[in-house]
């Protein structure tokens, strides 16, 4: 008998690279689905809201406020000072109110909106007791209660201050 014919392997099963091939690609497609279920239950979509009519009322109202901050003419700058968010309009005669929302809507992740009630500590001049998040935010100020509104896309940053100014319909 030949003994080449006659040759067994007598390694284990694994041992043998083609084994580890063959369970490798479905495990990593198991990791990947995994992966994937985590990824998208962490990140899902908000709700489709239900009432639209009524949220589009709720449009129009919004544009009257906001069209009557421009005829206003109101201006304000936005900042980090000694750890609170403070508010300067440009003309100080411009605003009486008590206080003031600031509510800042991230654009993609809702459990990270706030909203900050700035009390006015001077003509013109108002602040809240806690500092401005950093990043892309919309923004919108109104007086409590409101008949104005400014509403803007905002880039906040820690050394820098922002402009808020009302938009013309």
């Amino acid at each position: 008998m030949n003994q080449d014919s006659s040759h067994q392997d007598d390694k284990p099963w694994y041992r043998h690279f083609w084994v580890w091939v063959v369970i490798l690609l479905p495990a990593s497609s198991v990791v990947a689905g995994i992966t994937t279920v985590i990824i998208a239950v962490n990140n899902a979509h908000e709700r489709v809201v239900d009432d639209w009519y009524t949220d589009g009322r709720g449009i129009n109202k919004s544009r009257q406020e906001e069209k009557r901050a421009d005829e206003l003419g109101l201006t304000a700058t936005l900042n980090n000072r000694d750890g609170r968010a403070v508010l300067f309009f440009a003309n100080p005669d411009s605003v009486s109110a008590p206080s003031l929302k600031l509510a800042l809507r991230h654009p993609t992740q809702s459990r990270r909106d706030q909203v900050l009630r700035l009390v006015r500590e001077a003509p013109g001049r108002y602040s809240a007791p806690v500092g401005l998040p950093t990043g892309r935010w919309v923004a919108s100020l109104e007086p409590e209660p409101g008949d104005w509104r400014i509403r803007q896309r905002l880039d906040l940053h820690r050394d820098r201050a922002t402009t808020l100014k009302a938009a013309p319909w």
